[in-house]
């Protein structure tokens, strides 16, 4: 290691090392002040964050848990990334959920945006070339409505869609990488699609978002701290050694070799459509944890709120591996002009997805209690 990268190492280490290193979660006074929070906060896209599988190696980190920072829908010097394991929840890759959380909130004002001011359609896209385009179909004397009243049902009707949203989101970038797209147009992301944690932790992200938009007027990114802090105490985290200590470890043997096949990865490919709720991958022994309980978190759905606002959601997929895709989705070669539904379709693509697993990599889609 030379001596940049040392230094570079000890100024992200910081934080932590002042911090004093006990099991204890931070005061949130101390990191927040008081501040405005509305939808219009939202106006731009979350940042990017990159995250990693949990492996050991030279992109992962297992940031101490009861010290995560200071969540920031933009810049935070103080936030925190990285791998976690809790006992109710397996491992949690703190990146995906807070992007998972941001980009609920983003949608979230673009649904609110589109609903107050009347709009049948609007369109939006992330990283993927794919674009999403959102349908709403009004109920009759919409237009009538006191404004608050008009306010009130578009804010939950929003809320519930953005969540969505992020989550059906979340879930086509699994499948795209797995059918072979590359973001960065080199790198095959195939290995780490739908792996252990990413789903859960992209949900879990999504749900947090949600209490903490309805937690208005407490500043956002002040109740996705105090949420997210809370829901890892509920999960029973516990340290980065934990952390490090359960990883899978692909290029080496370990006691949960019986895990990594072919695609030297253990996959969970469970993404609530059986039963409307998504399952970790946890490990059923170890000294560290007293309870393998799992906690499921239930899926976002669509058309539950108060305000009869109809929503309707489309991907047009513009990836080269869009034929592969479409014909899964609809069981025939004919793939021009057509787009998916997440509602309809997803579930076709994961059928796919998983008899191209078979015999490939482990599987994870009711058991997911693993012996160490």
């Amino acid at each position: 290691m030379n001596t940049r990268t040392k230094v570079i190492y000890i100024l992200l280490a910081l934080p932590i090392l002042l911090g004093g290193g006990c099991q204890s979660f931070q005061r949130l006074s101390s990191l927040y002040s008081n501040g405005p929070n509305s939808f219009a906060d939202f106006d731009v896209p979350p940042k990017i964050r990159i995250g990693s599988v949990p492996t050991p190696g030279i992109w992962t980190k297992f940031p101490n848990p009861y010290y995560i920072g200071k969540h920031g829908y933009g810049y935070s010097p103080s936030e925190r990334s990285g791998i976690v394991y809790t006992c109710k929840g397996g491992h949690l890759d703190l990146v995906h959920l807070r992007l998972s959380a941001d980009r609920t909130a983003y949608l979230t004002a673009m649904c609110y945006d589109n609903m107050m001011n009347l709009q049948g359609e609007f369109t939006f896209k992330f990283a993927e070339p794919s674009i999403y385009t959102v349908d709403l179909i009004y109920p009759a004397g919409w237009e009538e409505l006191r404004a608050n009243e008009k306010e009130r049902l578009a804010h939950d009707a929003a809320i519930e869609t953005g969540q969505y949203l992020s989550y059906a989101a979340g879930i086509w970038h699994e499948m795209v990488t797995w059918y072979g797209y590359k973001w960065t147009g080199v790198y095959n992301e195939k290995r780490s699609a739908f792996s252990w944690e990413d789903v859960y932790s992209n949900l879990l992200g999504t749900h947090l978002a949600a209490k903490a938009l309805k937690e208005f007027p407490v500043p956002y990114e002040y109740s996705i701290t105090k949420l997210l802090n809370a829901e890892l105490v509920s999960l029973d985290v516990q340290p980065a050694r934990v952390a490090k200590r359960t990883s899978f470890k692909p290029d080496s043997k370990t006691s949960l070799e019986e895990l990594l096949f072919v695609d030297n990865i253990a996959r969970n490919f469970d993404i609530g459509i059986d039963d409307g709720f998504v399952s970790p991958l946890v490990l059923t022994s170890g000294s560290w944890c007293q309870s393998v309980d799992m906690i499921s978190y239930p899926i976002p759905k669509l058309n539950t709120s108060e305000s009869g606002i109809f929503v309707r959601v489309r991907i047009e997929p513009h990836e080269w591996e869009k034929t592969s895709m479409l014909e899964a989705a609809y069981q025939d070669i004919n793939t021009e002009n057509r787009y998916i539904e997440p509602e309809i379709h997803f579930s076709a693509i994961m059928s796919d997805i998983v008899e191209q697993a078979r015999g490939k990599t482990r599987l994870s889609l009711r058991n997911n209690h693993v012996r160490e």
